[in-house]
């Protein structure tokens, strides 16, 4: 077996936590741990991507013979070289290790140990203070040096106290507050209620059970690097020899709405299905609390616009046939646009349409919560061609304004553009094309900003603030961002997938796909990342931004939702 190195092992980036409070530090039984990260690869240099037993040793100087301390962790996860421990919780580390300066080894399963050995930075040597009197109140600032004897009762600004919390136990996060997760079942944290900005959560996890992070009514964790998302697929939806290519969501991503042959329905976030019969479609659109619903067909000979009030139970149709391309809807479901060979407009939920704008290749439709702004997307007239546009309107459709966020195709070699999606307030917009790159607007169109790669973009979706976005490829993977565009994760396994919706905060996904060819069978999958799970020796540190938002600023180790 070939020898294994540590490549750009980061001794800067250890980070001592002091868990607890009071003197002294280790007589209440809660470990000095050392989170550590680094890198491995083999002797040619191939990151290792298997199990393995690593064993960490502190010696007092850099060629000692014996060393002050250390342990062995047995089938440590690595992926791609990089992995995670926590030193100190096998063996326990004691304050006398950092009374002056060490050097840390490090060997990998059965060869030899690595050098040059690393010295530990100044950092771990700050948990390191000499005994003091004490004092009975401190006003104003004190030198360090001047401070001797035992500090007791005392409360830092901006300190983070310790707390632990037992396997398979759940825990109430306060603010500004710090947890070390134990034992070998999962741990619940579920983050505070009613946190003010700038308050901070810091979780992490010694213990094999690892630990799920769930926000607080309303909220979310966004920030984490590359996510790993988990899709489920619902019971009760297989559509068999048909076609199901539509999708659409409440805010709250519980009712939602699928389209083929004919309509199925879900009460509790994709679950579960219920089929409808009724009148099937190509595309549709969900008021937000998901009762009211349209839906329509198109195809060579046309078909009709459809609208229910009852969440899909029953459907009436509207207007004359046409070759129906897309829908959308204000949140009250009262305001409806549809596009055909020209934009048609509703503002009494389906029951009168008036036609709008000129014929053109129509693909895609998009509105704001109030129905006031509105986008749409034109089709390239051939497959490579560089003639699509993007129209806006800012009076519910009366008029449209034509927009080019290729800025005369200096930013893509096509303007093919596919599928258009808009924030709640109608001023963040992203549009995808057949063959190009993610655009983004923040101000309702006017100018734009390429983001991602280009791909075979199908469907873009957005969250209700235009932060956290969703878009599938034709015959790749779903790719999603959480930060309104400027970079993208590719997601579950490469399907062949065909219509995407999202919940008003973007935690909650739907999708359909092609399950097989031969027999033709289609498949919903949902996917939720309100909770968030991270494993053994995985940390996180977590500030609160405001507007329901927690912000990861610091993180160890892989996560995955749900």
């Amino acid at each position: 077996m070939r020898q294994r190195v540590l490549r750009a092992l980061f001794p800067a980036a250890l980070i001592l936590a002091l868990l607890a409070q009071g003197r002294p530090v280790f007589s209440q039984g809660v470990p000095l741990v050392v989170s550590y990260q680094g890198y491995l690869t083999t002797s040619t240099g191939v990151p290792v991507n298997t199990a393995t037993d690593i064993t960490f040793r502190l010696y007092d100087t850099q060629a000692a013979p014996a060393a002050l301390w250390s342990e062995t962790h047995a089938g440590v996860p690595v992926a791609n070289g990089s992995f995670s421990v926590m030193l100190g919780s096998q063996q326990p580390l004691s304050l006398a290790l950092f009374d002056t300066a060490r050097w840390l080894g490090v060997q990998a399963a059965g060869n030899a140990e690595m050098t040059p050995r690393q010295m530990l930075g100044a950092a771990p040597f700050a948990i390191r203070a000499a005994s003091a009197d004490v004092a009975s109140s401190v006003t104003g600032t004190v030198s360090g040096s001047q401070i001797t004897g035992t500090i007791t009762g005392a409360s830092v600004p901006g300190a983070t106290p310790w707390s632990t919390v037992g396997g398979g136990t759940s825990q109430q996060a306060a603010s500004n507050a710090a947890y070390v997760v134990t034992g070998t079942t999962r741990a619940t944290i579920t983050l505070p209620a009613s946190p003010a900005v700038g308050d901070v959560v810091k979780v992490a996890s010694p213990g094999a059970g690892g630990f799920t992070l769930v926000p607080g009514a309303g909220h979310i964790v966004t920030g984490f690097n590359n996510l790993t998302q988990t899709w489920t697929p619902g019971a009760g939806f297989g559509v068999v020899e048909g076609f199901a290519e539509a999708v659409a969501s409440s805010a709250d991503g519980t009712k939602l709405v699928a389209l083929g042959i004919q309509v199925h329905t879900s009460t509790d976030s994709g679950a579960t299905w219920t089929p409808r019969g009724g009148p099937g479609g190509t595309t549709v659109a969900s008021s937000a609390d998901g009762t009211k619903l349209v839906s329509a067909s198109g195809g060579e000979e046309g078909g009709l616009l459809h609208t229910s009030t009852d969440s899909g139970a029953t459907w009436t149709p509207r207007d004359s046939p046409r070759q129906w391309v897309a829908v959308a809807s204000s949140a009250d479901g009262t305001k409806l646009v549809a596009l055909a060979d020209r934009i048609y407009t509703s503002t009494d939920s389906g029951a009168t349409w008036t036609p709008r704008e000129s014929p053109r290749n129509w693909s895609s439709v998009a509105s704001s919560a109030d129905g006031t702004k509105l986008v749409a997307a034109v089709r390239a007239t051939s497959p490579a061609g560089a003639d699509g546009e993007i129209y806006t309107s800012a009076d519910s459709g009366v008029t449209w304004t034509p927009r080019d966020p290729t800025l005369g195709g200096q930013l893509a070699p096509v303007a093919d553009w596919r599928s258009v999606a808009s924030s709640a307030d109608g001023n963040r917009l992203v549009a995808v094309a057949v063959l190009g790159w993610p655009f983004t607007s923040t101000d309702g169109g006017v100018t734009w900003s390429r983001r991602g790669s280009s791909q075979q973009w199908g469907a873009v979706v957005s969250s209700a603030d235009g932060s956290r976005l969703a878009a599938l490829t034709d015959q790749d993977r779903i790719y999603t961002s959480t930060d309104a565009g400027a970079t993208w994760f590719p997601q579950d396994s490469a399907r062949l997938w065909r219509g995407l919706a999202s919940s008003a905060d973007g935690n909650k996904l739907v999708a359909i796909a092609i399950a097989s060819l031969v027999p033709l069978i289609y498949q919903i999958y949902t996917f939720d990342d309100t909770t968030i799970s991270g494993p053994q020796f995985s940390t996180v540190e977590m500030v609160y931004g405001g507007s329901g938002t927690w912000i990861v600023v610091n993180q160890q180790g892989s996560f995955t939702a749900p």
